[in-house]
């Protein structure tokens, strides 16, 4: 019914991709490209990272909800989702981790 993703550190994970491509609606940490990627729907679920409570009450709370909020769920992840919109956030989200991995590096580079 849902993925779960409780990762402390991530870059781009290809397990967002596959899920968003069944529009399955995620419970995961906002790390690395995981806030760019899923945004801030009903379709996804966040918790901090390290916070196993946190974790556990949102698993109680999706295992006990109404199968019409599971729906409401799953429509906003096919919305969000969608194959068109979701390849043009990927270039841009693509284009933004190049742009901040330039900088560093530059940076890196002049010490």
């Amino acid at each position: 019914r849902y993925v779960v993703l409780p990762s402390h550190h991530e870059g781009f994970p290809i397990s967002i991709l596959e899920g968003t491509q069944r529009s399955i609606p995620f419970i995961t940490t906002p790390v690395g490209a995981i806030p760019e990627m899923l945004g801030n729907s009903e379709a996804c679920l966040y918790h901090q990272p390290g916070n196993s409570m946190q974790l556990s009450n949102l698993l109680q709370q999706v295992m006990a909800e109404s199968q019409e909020t599971y729906v409401a769920r799953r429509t906003a992840a096919f919305r969000r989702y969608d194959i068109h919109q979701s390849s043009q956030s990927i270039q841009q989200i693509l284009k933004r981790i190049a742009k901040r991995h330039y900088a560093a590096t530059k940076f890196d580079m002049g010490r």
